[in-house]
């Protein structure tokens, strides 16, 4: 029986980290025979360059039930990506056959909770390989099991060429008239949590009133609130939400910085973007980033911050940028 490699999470929308992620390695990658979505969402486009079989349906069961089939049928490897340590529950129910698991935990910091005893059930007698994407999700796997089933691999893969340059007519026109009449065009992005700190960008902008921020938020939060009705006192914050990945990159690549204030990471799949495009990109040093991303303290004051964007700007001698920085993923890794 040909062997087969499923990868198991989904692709926009909705849009985060193992979406982006998912979708950018299924355009590149050839070899995967499957593709999974266990995420219901209006707007699913399947990448053109994607030649494989594409399981999904608006009701997930059914999704589920086909997963389930494809373990049964075994003979294949089974690259599986979460969020966070909840979504094992989903493993204990499956059926394992002659099939190599890989798992990849897309949250920056692990906290198993109460699904302790599920995760190390699962880690240690289903999964063959955990992709650690930094010294804290090693030193959380090892919890549950041995260093040699942990492997360091990276969440990030680069945008295909050409992404970021095409838009829609009014996009285009609503950037093109902020930039008329303001400076530096700045992007803030993620979810209206306060881990983000969407609210510390917006204050920013109180210093900086001849600059603009596009602050594009996806899913809820919290903070979606007081994040609208702040932006609507101010002239100079727009909010987005729920961009397409080609709106938001265009936005991105149209700006002058992206802001990555995050006290919590696992990477920022937009810092990487950003460099790529030969955007300035400003990130808080809570987890190793993309090379050439210029690193700001998490817990600095607004005052501190905007000294920090005026020396990233001008490229000044002391700013203090990731040399090393993660790897790009590489799926043959996996083979």
């Amino acid at each position: 029986m040909r062997q087969i490699n499923v990868v198991v999470g989904g692709i926009p929308n909705p849009i985060g980290g193992v979406t982006t992620f998912i979708k950018r390695l299924v355009q590149t990658e050839k070899s995967i025979s499957h593709l999974v979505d266990l995420y219901p969402s209006e707007g699913k486009v399947v990448p053109a360059e994607y030649s494989g079989v594409y399981v999904y349906s608006q009701r997930k069961i059914i999704s589920l039930i086909r997963l389930a089939l494809l373990c049964i049928r075994g003979n294949g490897r089974f690259f599986f990506n979460f969020s966070t340590p909840k979504s094992l529950l989903l493993l204990l129910l499956l059926p394992k056959r002659k099939s190599k698991w890989f798992v990849m935990l897309h949250h920056g910091d692990l906290n198993a909770g109460k699904y302790g005893a599920v995760a190390r059930w699962v880690l240690s007698r289903k999964v063959d390989v955990a992709l650690a994407m930094n010294a804290r999700q090693v030193s959380w796997y090892e919890q549950f099991v041995e260093m040699k089933k942990i492997k360091v691999a990276s969440s990030y893969m680069p945008p295909a060429p050409g992404a970021g340059l095409i838009a829609p007519e009014e996009l285009k026109a609503t950037i093109h008239n902020i930039r008329s009449k303001f400076g530096n065009l700045f992007v803030c992005s993620g979810y209206p949590t306060p881990i983000y700190r969407h609210l510390l960008a917006i204050d920013l902008m109180r210093l900086r009133k001849s600059d603009f921020l596009f602050c594009c938020l996806y899913g809820e939060g919290e903070e979606m609130n007081e994040i609208r009705q702040l932006a609507s006192m101010m002239d100079n914050v727009m909010v987005f939400e729920r961009l397409s990945e080609d709106e938001f990159n265009f936005i991105l690549r149209s700006s002058d910085l992206y802001l990555r204030l995050n006290l919590e990471d696992s990477l920022g799949v937009a810092v990487g973007d950003a460099v790529n495009f030969g955007v300035k990109c400003l990130a808080t040093n809570v987890c190793k980033r993309y090379k050439g991303a210029a690193l700001v303290q998490a817990d600095m004051a607004v005052d501190m911050l905007d000294a920090s964007v005026d020396k990233v700007l001008r490229q000044d001698d002391s700013v203090l940028y990731e040399l090393d920085g993660v790897l790009e993923f590489s799926y043959k890794e996996l083979l």
